[in-house]
């Protein structure tokens, strides 16, 4: 089969009609280029919008915000590729979502409770990794705290995203912490906070207490 011919082809097909969001393998640098556009990019910064505006409208210390939210951005969208495509093993199989589910409740509760997770890392990262500015008065202690804390989100993502109540009451404490950097950093330096700014930190807290229902509701 000519190089043209299979270039043509899904990336990612198989029997089961994947939608990449699976363990599969990067034959070239060609594959790995669109699963992190694909895959990783589109998915972080879609599945993370809200916060992205809460970070870009965080009324202090601008440019330590930009660039923990820069670093945990890019640390996120090229490490996603490499955790679901199997090169880094983490212990436990990365969730898997194909067309099939999709078309499902169970399979948009996935895609829900990723973009939960997804978004409360990058709060947890953003924000712990300007604290770390703050107290060492070091950029690169920022830069390496939002890498770091944005290397773990992805680690522990499949374990996150499990469906046992176990893994449901560590993720709602999981996205729960998240907020505390936040808060923090506001206790630590008062600003007036525009009503846009809560707007979406409540939007935020809401899909977490949303995705936590089930735990939190008696049956």
């Amino acid at each position: 089969m000519s190089e043209s011919r299979r270039r043509s082809g899904p990336v990612y097909a198989t029997g089961d009609r994947r939608t990449g969001d699976a363990p599969h393998h990067h034959e070239s640098v060609y594959d790995f280029f669109v699963d992190l556009i694909q895959g990783g990019f589109a998915q972080v910064t879609i599945f993370t919008l809200p916060v992205l505006f809460v970070l870009a409208a965080t009324p202090v210390y601008a440019i330590e915000v930009g660039t923990a939210a820069v670093v945990s951005v890019l640390t996120l969208t090229f490490f996603l590729p490499l955790f679901r495509g199997g090169h880094l093993a983490v212990g436990r199989r990365w969730p898997v979502l194909t067309n099939r589910k999709l078309g499902t409740g169970t399979g948009y509760r996935a895609l829900f409770t990723r973009a939960v997770v997804l978004s409360c890392s990058l709060l947890l990262a953003a924000y712990t990794a300007v604290l770390a500015e703050l107290v060492t008065g070091s950029f690169v202690a920022n830069a390496l705290t939002a890498l770091v804390l944005s290397v773990a989100a992805l680690v522990a993502l499949p374990y996150l995203s499990a469906g046992s109540r176990r893994a449901r009451l560590a993720r709602f404490a999981y996205c729960l912490s998240s907020f505390l950097p936040m808060v923090a950093l506001f206790a630590l330096t008062p600003a007036a906070l525009e009503p846009g700014l809560v707007v979406l930190v409540l939007v935020v807290l809401c899909s977490v207490i949303v995705d936590a229902r089930s735990v939190l509701l008696p049956r």
